[in-house]
């Protein structure tokens, strides 16, 4: 039987780690806009984001770079 409620609890927490990964993922189709910047943009739940984390802001020029 701890064997049987062992293999439940982790069934459990797999299909919660499904849940939150589908969740996650619909966010990020929801809030996706595309954007003119140069160079590599990742796309999160959060928004567009340089590959270093930086958020893609409406700032940056047509080559991907922060205007100073």
């Amino acid at each position: 039987m701890d064997r049987l409620a062992a293999e439940l609890d982790r069934a459990r927490d797999l299909d919660t780690g499904a849940l939150a990964d589908a969740i996650e993922a619909i966010g990020v189709r929801d809030n996706y806009e595309p954007t003119d910047a140069d160079g590599v943009v990742v796309h999160d739940s959060e928004g567009a984001k340089r590959p270093d984390g930086r958020p893609v802001a409406a700032a940056d020029d047509r080559r991907g770079r922060p205007n100073r």
